[in-house]
């Protein structure tokens, strides 16, 4: 009866408190204390029924806490899920995903990122509920970890994992090729991969290097500096003139060649993504669960909690989803680093 803390008894005029015995009326929803329902045999607006009156509750509101360092806001976390759970019964609400605890009304679990009050995502996953989440595997590893693991979006990559295909499709990982893989934290690959695309696109410059210098010096000519001041395609007479030119159309295969490089290595990225981070995020989970077995003890970080409010599955799981997780300096770094690089090329060339 938490909803009816800031109303009052429509009889004695007394405000509800914690402990109160309070009936509501069940035709307008007016909340009663029983004693008080009892005393006048009916609900106390039972005049204004037929006009259809329905009783609206005064809402709680919350009080809005300052905290002063992330440690104080994860511990009052911690304690009202506690108090929450206590408040169930000692049944604490679980994701249904990771089977982690989360806080009763929330609307995403803070360890996984699964959205909570859904139904389950398809008939293979309507196993992952409470407590049996917890026993669920993939690969001899446990699901709960994997999702600590994945951090941002576990919900799709758990079932893609559970799939264990050859290929899939990743719509990011092509958008963003290379710097997708840097940004889910699978350096190798995505090092590899940028390498690989860099390489390809030097051997193309190399081949095309003598008729790329001519093109450059024919563009930074006098005849047709005008044309890329402004938008080259208000100028149509220049443009014209430049797509007939013999300087012009020995590098236009190199321009296709670049392209196809792009797209190649794109599709590389949007095909197998998936496939490389199920390979990752399992290596991950099965080298944190070998510390674990070895006796390995986890520390918190200081900006978390200390060890008295952290419990080791706690600092696990914190441990899990920074080894994993994302990270938004590398393919940013990557990718100015990579401008950087050809610009330079091509200042030489």
């Amino acid at each position: 009866m938490e909803k009816y803390m800031n109303d009052k008894c429509p009889v004695c005029e007394r405000q509800f408190e914690h402990g109160d015995d309070i009936v509501v009326c069940p035709e307008c929803g007016t909340p009663h204390h029983r004693e008080c329902y009892s005393q006048l045999h009916r609900c106390a607006n039972a005049a204004k029924h037929k006009s259809g009156f329905v009783f609206e509750s005064v809402e709680v509101e919350e009080e809005k806490k300052e905290y002063s360092s992330p440690q104080e806001e994860y511990e009052d976390m911690l304690r009202r899920q506690q108090k929450a759970a206590e408040q169930d019964g000692g049944e604490e609400s679980k994701c249904h995903i990771c089977g982690n605890p989360v806080e009763k009304g929330a609307t995403m679990c803070i360890h996984c990122g699964a959205v909570l009050g859904s139904s389950p995502l398809s008939e293979n996953y309507s196993q992952f509920s409470g407590e049996a989440a917890r026993d669920d595997e993939i690969d001899g590893q446990s699901v709960a970890d994997i999702a600590d693991a994945v951090g941002t979006n576990a919900t799709r990559f758990i079932m893609k994992f559970r799939k264990n295909r050859k290929v899939s499709w990743n719509w990011c990982a092509f958008l963003f090729g290379p710097y997708y893989l840097l940004y889910r934290k699978m350096y190798r690959a995505g090092a590899i991969t940028l390498i690989v695309s860099v390489s390809l696109n030097l051997i193309c410059q190399g081949f095309f290097a003598e008729k790329l210098t001519r093109y450059v010096k024919l563009i930074n000519s006098s005849m047709y500096s005008d044309l890329f001041k402004g938008n080259p395609f208000e100028n149509t007479g220049l443009l014209t003139q430049l797509a007939g030119d013999p300087t012009y159309k020995a590098v236009v295969p190199y321009f296709f060649i670049v392209f196809a490089i792009a797209i190649a290595v794109r599709l590389f990225c949007a095909l197998f993504a998936d496939v490389l981070y199920r390979q990752y995020i399992l290596r991950t989970v099965k080298e944190v669960n070998d510390r674990l077995g070895r006796g390995d003890v986890f520390a918190p970080a200081p900006m978390f909690a200390s060890p008295d409010n952290l419990t080791q599955k706690q600092m696990k799981s914190l441990f899990l989803n920074r080894k994993g997780g994302v990270s938004i300096f590398a393919p940013v770094a990557a990718y100015f680093a990579y401008s950087l690089l050809m610009q330079l090329i091509s200042s030489i060339i």
